[in-house]
């Protein structure tokens, strides 16, 4: 799908394509779920300073409440000035989750880092993981924010889940 909505900035974005893999494996004994996708995202943050912690529980409790009426999983970090979530779910209800997402006026410069087509859930059981603030975790969303490749996508996926993992 091609997202054309502008962020506060003006900038814009759209989602980048890496070559390569498309598929995550699945974890065994678990069986394919067709049309699964799995979307990572990265923004800068627009919201005012003082105001994040009370603005991230808003977020974090409507999105729980939302997603899991839509069917979609994933897990949410924020470093005080950044964004980075995963998406997974329906292709329909991921695409349009997304859309809005780009139009909310809490996110700037928003970049698609990644579409896979999963096998499997990575988050199953939650309709939102959300494990507080990390200031570590901004260098790793900041290079992606900037063009950053399918190495620092692949490797903000993999420390989501670990953080995910202990949530």
């Amino acid at each position: 799908m091609d997202f054309t909505a502008t962020s506060r900035s003006g900038r814009g974005f759209a989602p980048k394509v890496f070559p390569g893999p498309r598929r995550a494996a699945a974890r065994e004994g678990e069986r394919k779920v067709l049309g699964l996708k799995s979307l990572l995202y990265a923004s800068a943050s627009a919201l005012a300073p003082g105001d994040e912690q009370a603005e991230i529980e808003r977020i974090v409790t409507s999105a729980r409440m939302r997603n899991s009426r839509l069917g979609i999983t994933g897990t949410l970090v924020f470093t005080k000035t950044s964004f980075a979530q995963i998406l997974e779910g329906p292709n329909e209800a991921v695409d349009s989750l997304m859309e809005r997402i780009a139009k909310d006026p809490r996110h700037d410069q928003v970049t698609v880092v990644d579409t896979i087509e999963a096998d499997a859930r990575l988050f199953d059981g939650w309709s939102l993981s959300y494990s507080g603030a990390s200031r570590y975790v901004d260098k790793h969303i900041a290079p992606l924010l900037d063009g950053g490749g399918r190495e620092e996508a692949q490797q903000l996926r993999r420390l989501m889940k670990a953080l995910a993992a202990v949530a």
